[in-house]
């Protein structure tokens, strides 16, 4: 299996309703995101054979803070907040760090089942 298969089949396996409570939010990376609560999000991602992995609190960050992710997207404060709690948490998620899950170098089949197993625990 290469990457490009294992985000090809975990895309589908999305569209075919796998992966309950998750939203797809980027389908070049396998890149998916649950709600926990109001303002706080779950992300995952599968890119460059590692498995990201982040739980994004909005009341966590300052005006100032969420302006600082949201700057590299829109152009005004008001514009980025007017997106909605969801992608100002996907702003955030793709530029901090976040937990990863590296497996023998070259072991897709091992990251792919590791993704799996992650988004369809209850």
């Amino acid at each position: 299996m290469t990457y490009n298969d294992a985000v090809n089949d975990l895309v589908r396996r999305y569209r075919n309703g796998e992966f309950k409570g998750w939203t797809m939010t980027d389908d070049d990376n396998a890149q998916m995101r649950r709600v926990l609560t109001d303002g706080r999000f779950e992300f995952i991602a599968f890119d460059n054979l590692v498995i990201f992995h982040n739980i994004i609190n909005l009341e966590d960050y300052s005006e100032g803070e969420l302006w600082f992710y949201g700057s590299m997207y829109y152009d005004t404060m008001e514009e980025f907040e007017a997106q909605g709690a969801e992608i100002m948490a996907e702003c955030i998620f793709e530029q901090t760090p976040a937990t990863t899950i590296n497996i023998a170098e070259g072991d897709v089949e091992a990251l792919y089942d590791e993704y799996i197993a992650f988004v369809k625990e209850e």
